[in-house]
């Protein structure tokens, strides 16, 4: 292949002196603003016969006819059309290339969409001046300036700086360096890919010579994405498409542009599960949901999910979600993913219990679905870094989220409490048990502990309430509260705050001591009608008869909700505090850096009790069913609680002329109006014990 060649335009005359003779006109004119690119004119030879068509053409400038280095980088024309041999194109190789000496331009050819190399032709061609770019009109000046009159001497030292240049000029300055010595990229990766569908995939788009390289890629199945990086490219994702995907992928560098096509084929492939992202446990609550979200792999697959070998209608996804959780819902579940080529199957145990857990361990590990699944029927729960929970029939479990941990033998327990590593149980005939770390004394129970109605423990100490109305401490005692106020007599109720006490007087009244940083132990003036106390690290609250609370210490855990009413029971933390409706909702407040909406279960109801320690809790939910008392206008009423174990009793909300005796749990007297009304009645001692809502008719 040959070509004739011409180089034409006002910027270049001075470049072919042949062009002079073959256009004459426009080189006679003056030049003015002229840039740095020249029209090239040449015919395109095939064994002496002009071609026709789309050809790739290339063009380098060098400083000698044969050999030597290319003084300026190639210049690539695509897609040039050639007709009967001719074409023109127009040239930029940049300024600082035409300086005086003598350049000759070589020229390289291929047909346009070919993958292959150029072909180069011969001879290069010398680029000669036109007459009049001999002279250019700014030339005057310059010629007035004797030739060697401005030399090196004359310049201050880094007179001439890069801040003195173009911007343009320096990149093509520093883009021409690089280009020297550098080449094409080489795309290094296979040509064809084939994988199962339905599986994570991951194909590596690899490169070779000079990065870093840009990518582009089109044609990427559905469900795959194209990720670019500096110096390869990865498709990744998972393709749920059968089929061949031809993928087209471009590579470049400051050399230029390489393309390649990949064909990707997705098969059919057989299901299998990732076990190790399926839970096999779950624990939850009464009334609470649960949602088994199985990981599952393979194209087709379809879907089916079975308790205890009972296939579930309608559940034909990965996903099974069960709401509002009765005990019937305990068992055990399977889900089968299959398709014609297998199937594979995965397990989950669920347990229902009446314990709500949730919150952080003092080791950072969830609380939620960490109970032992043979936990039922919990009447009492209190927790630290661990949870212990008491259930109906005196067993006693304790667990973190490393396990079940050491509990003593032990029978007739109504009450437990928890401290950072030990754990108090209170039994039926008024004696204590304590066990765990020893360290400060925490287990060692003093002699004569008798008659004991409650217990509680916080940190290193443990505290028990003896039925005189007086308490008991051992342990640490850092805080002075081993040794209680004059007036800290006749005690019906104890909390035990981080580092402070609180107690309930028989009177309703409220007395607290111990550590005051907060203002935690300041009991407001005149405080009374209370009939239930909680600690906090800074704060304290009290509920009073009328449903309301209060609260004093640590402004941070304060913000009781506006128009906050019907509460039954409260609770608690370092900066959280948490309050029990009558009708077993519940709400809580606190410091918003600690604690947000999503850190607390947003479908538990039902509510009996609640306790907290730093970061975790525990509820106790009520399952039994309201029902309806009846009585009549101006006619003698009485309703007999009955409870379980020594207690004390609570009323809100009973129609006007009816009490309730606290001592004997008696709800007496002649109602006075007419009405239907919704009533909380409850036992309760220093740890919160059942509560349930009646409603009461009085008929005129």
């Amino acid at each position: 292949m040959s070509v004739n060649q011409k180089i034409f335009g006002p910027a270049f005359h001075a470049l072919a002196a042949l062009i002079a003779l073959l256009i004459p006109g426009p080189q006679c004119l003056p030049v003015l603003a002229q840039g740095t690119a020249f029209t090239y004119q040449g015919q395109l030879n095939q064994n002496s016969s002009p071609v026709s068509g789309l050809f790739d053409v290339q063009f380098a400038i060098y400083g000698a006819a044969t050999n030597g280095t290319a003084v300026a980088p190639p210049v690539t024309n695509t897609a040039t059309p050639v007709s009967n041999g001719l074409f023109t194109v127009t040239l930029d190789f940049g300024s600082g290339v035409f300086t005086g000496p003598a350049r000759w331009l070589e020229i390289s050819v291929r047909t346009n969409g070919s993958t292959g190399s150029y072909s180069l032709l011969q001879p290069r061609q010398e680029v000669m001046p036109a007459p009049y770019a001999m002279f250019a009109p700014v030339a005057g000046t310059a010629q007035a300036v004797p030739p060697g009159s401005v030399t090196a001497a004359d310049l201050a030292s880094n007179a001439v700086g890069e801040a003195n240049l173009s911007s343009n000029l320096l990149a093509k300055v520093n883009a021409f360096l690089v280009w020297q010595g550098q080449t094409l990229p080489v795309i290094t990766s296979s040509n064809s890919v084939l994988a199962p569908a339905g599986y994570p995939f991951e194909f590596d788009v690899t490169v070779s010579n000079y990065p870093p390289f840009t990518f582009n890629a089109t044609g990427v199945p559905n469900g795959l994405s194209f990720v670019p990086l500096d110096t390869l490219a990865q498709i990744i994702g998972t393709c749920n498409s059968t089929g061949s995907f031809p993928v087209a992928i471009s590579v470049g560098n400051v050399a230029g542009t390489i393309g390649t096509n990949v064909m990707m084929t997705f098969v059919p492939s057989a299901p299998t599960l990732d076990l190790v992202d399926l839970q096999n446990y779950y624990a939850r609550y009464l009334h609470g949901d649960v949602e088994f979200d199985a990981i599952a792999y393979g194209f087709p697959l379809y879907y089916e999910w079975l308790q205890n070998g009972v296939l579930l209608a309608g559940e034909t996804t990965n996903s099974l979600v069960l709401t509002n959780l009765t005990f019937s819902a305990t068992g055990g579940y399977t889900i089968v993913a299959s398709n014609t080529l297998g199937l594979t199957t995965g397990a989950i145990q669920l347990y229902v219990n009446n314990l709500a857990a949730w919150g952080y361990f003092c080791d950072g590990g969830f609380a939620e679905d960490t109970a032992p699944g043979t936990l039922t029927n919990v009447i009492a729960s209190a927790n630290n870094c661990a949870i212990l929970a008491l259930t109906a029939d005196s067993r006693i479990f304790l667990w973190d989220d490393n396990g079940t941990n050491y509990v003593p033998p032990l029978s007739n327990v109504v009450a437990v409490a928890e401290g950072a590593a030990h754990s108090v149980a209170l039994r039926t005939n008024g004696t204590v048990v304590a066990w765990g770390d020893n360290s400060l004394g925490q287990t060692n129970v003093p002699t004569g502990t008798t008659n004991v109605v409650a217990v509680a423990a916080n940190v290193n100490l443990c505290v028990a309430l003896k039925a005189n109305g007086t308490v008991i401490y051992w342990g640490d005692d850092p805080n002075g509260e081993f040794t209680p106020p004059a007036n800290a007599t006749n005690i019906f109720s104890f909390a035990k705050g981080d580092s402070h006490s609180v107690a309930l007087r028989g009177d309703s009244t409220v007395v607290a001591w111990g550590d005051d940083t907060y203002g935690q132990i300041d009991v407001p003036a005149g405080l009374t009608n209370v009939v239930a106390v909680a600690a906090g690290l800074g704060h304290t609250l009290a509920l009073l008869n009328n449903g309301t609370v209060t609260g004093w210490g640590d402004t941070n855990a304060l913000a009781i909700p506006a128009g906050l009413t019907n509460v039954v029971g409260i609770a608690a933390g370092d900066t959280v505090s948490v309050a029990i409706r009558a009708d077993g909702t519940w709400t809580w407040w606190g410091d918003p850096d600690i604690w947000s909406d999503t850190d607390f279960p947003s479908d538990l109801g039902h509510v009996a009790a609640v306790s907290v320690a730093d970061d975790d809790f525990s509820a106790i939910i009520n399952d039994a069913k309201s029902f309806t008392l009846s009585g009549k206008v101006n006619t003698s009423f009485s309703y007999q609680i009955q409870p379980s174990g020594r207690s004390n009793y609570i009323a809100l909300g009973l129609p006007p002329g009816l009490g309730i005796n606290k001592n004997t749990g008696v709800v007496s007297g002649t109602p006075t109006k007419a009405g239907n009304w919704s009533t909380m009645l409850g036992t309760r001692n220093a740890v919160t014990n059942a509560t349930q809502v009646f409603y009461i008719q009085i008929a005129p």
